[in-house]
């Protein structure tokens, strides 16, 4: 996730910027493209803020619940 740090946590790309909006897309296009085999739990919380950042809603959220999923027993609550 390093090379996406541009995009978060630093905001040095900004998706309301015009000359930045490609570039994000393109990131975010090439992170689903790798898929999610090598990734460990941070991961997905990572990619949530980054989907967030891009206003994609949806898709942040997605990476929250295959997080909770996966990640977190409720066991812990009980």
């Amino acid at each position: 996730m390093s090379p996406y740090m541009a995009i978060y946590p630093l905001a040095l790309l900004d998706i309301n910027k015009p000359e930045d909006k490609n570039i994000i897309r393109n990131s975010l296009n090439r992170i689903e493209e790798k898929g999610t085999r090598a990734w460990c739990g941070y991961s997905f919380s990572w990619m949530a803020s980054l989907y967030a950042r891009a206003y994609e809603a949806d898709k942040a959220v997605q990476q929250l619940q295959i997080f909770a999923s996966n990640f977190c027993s409720l066991t812990a609550f009980i």
